[in-house]
């Protein structure tokens, strides 16, 4: 959902440079495009986060059903790592395509006949290969990370109780 806003940004900043408008309406219209996806994004953050309440009304998601209970008798720290394992594959699931194409287009632009020292591929590589490392350490490592998680509960938990 909210990479379509990219789309949509993209086509409506295009629109004043398609037209014979001076540069100066092409860069308003610009920044006020700009404006209008952020109070769109923010807007629907909003919504999403803080008034889940008003958008389940809204679309009746909680009508029709029959009421079914389901338990889930898993420990906590299951689900943690469960959770971390599917965040970290996502992760990488985004970032691993992305590094291999900035990989291919930095040695396709490097056998050009112009120097490119300064390309600035370089900046995504590094980017998208530490993204990549990321998303693979949450998958091997989602013990570590479920210990770290319960030893921070567990320190708030007595600090609550003190």
């Amino acid at each position: 959902m909210l990479d379509s806003l990219q789309i949509i940004y993209s086509y409506l900043t295009y629109i004043p440079l398609m037209s014979s408008g001076s540069t100066l309406s092409a860069v308003l219209t610009a920044i006020g495009m700009t404006t209008l996806i952020i109070i769109i994004f923010f807007l629907i953050l909003y919504l999403c986060l803080f008034r889940t309440e008003w958008i389940i009304d809204k679309l009746q998601l909680d009508r029709g059903f029959p009421e079914e209970k389901f338990e889930l008798n898993m420990h906590r720290s299951s689900i943690y790592a469960i959770s971390i394992i599917v965040i970290g594959g996502i992760i990488l699931l985004r970032s691993f395509p992305d590094l291999c194409r900035q990989i291919i287009l930095y040695f396709q632009q490097s056998s050009l006949p112009r120097d490119y020292s300064s390309n600035p591929t370089w900046s995504y590589i590094l980017l998208n290969f530490i993204q990549t490392l990321i998303g693979v350490y949450f998958i091997t490592s989602n013990r570590t990370i479920v210990n770290f998680i319960e030893n921070q509960r567990r320190k708030s938990m007595l600090n609550r109780n003190k």
